[in-house]
């Protein structure tokens, strides 16, 4: 990405990522149907994708379908159409969060005092750590965003390290 191009031209060039990324994170929610998936699993799916690679999740449709909450587990050849599904969610969804960081990051030189967006699901979104809401950009809806203190000294017996495989 060239730094020196115009507000237009990324914007441009965003908005045909989010239509690939939508086509394509639709075109895998349909497949998911054939899995009784719950609704927003191509999400969950393109997110984990991100975290651990799209083979892993194939890896986990195949072999342990119940931890993704689908009915069964995919057969070989519905492997591979879901790989071609889910690389190109995959994909698009990656193009979509560098064309929203290049975007972010002009608007920012041209009023340093914005917040920055991130891109979640497709969807434009602000965090407000002081209120713990997250501010939806493209609906203007406001979410509490509930979250659970985690410490990090926590004591495990030696029956729990076990467990945890320690």
């Amino acid at each position: 990405m060239k730094q020196d191009r115009d507000l237009t031209a990324i914007e441009r060039d965003l908005n045909r990522a989010l239509i690939a990324f939508n086509m394509s994170r639709g075109v895998l929610s349909a497949k998911l149907s054939n899995f009784a998936a719950r609704e927003g699993a191509e999400d969950r799916l393109i997110n984990m994708a991100d975290e651990y690679g799209p083979e892993h999740v194939l890896d986990v449709m195949r072999d342990n379908p119940a931890l993704l909450e689908l009915a069964r587990a995919a057969s070989p050849t519905e492997i591979e159409e879901l790989r071609k599904s889910l690389t190109a969610a995959y994909a698009s969804s990656h193009d979509v969060s560098k064309l929203n960081s290049e975007k972010q990051m002009k608007l920012r030189e041209a009023d340093p005092t914005l917040p920055k967006a991130v891109m979640v699901n497709g969807r434009p979104m602000v965090y407000d750590p002081e209120r713990n809401v997250a501010y939806w950009m493209d609906t203007g809806e406001d979410e509490d965003m509930d979250h659970e203190d985690v410490s990090l000294e926590h004591n495990y017996d030696d029956e729990e390290e076990e467990e945890r495989g320690m």
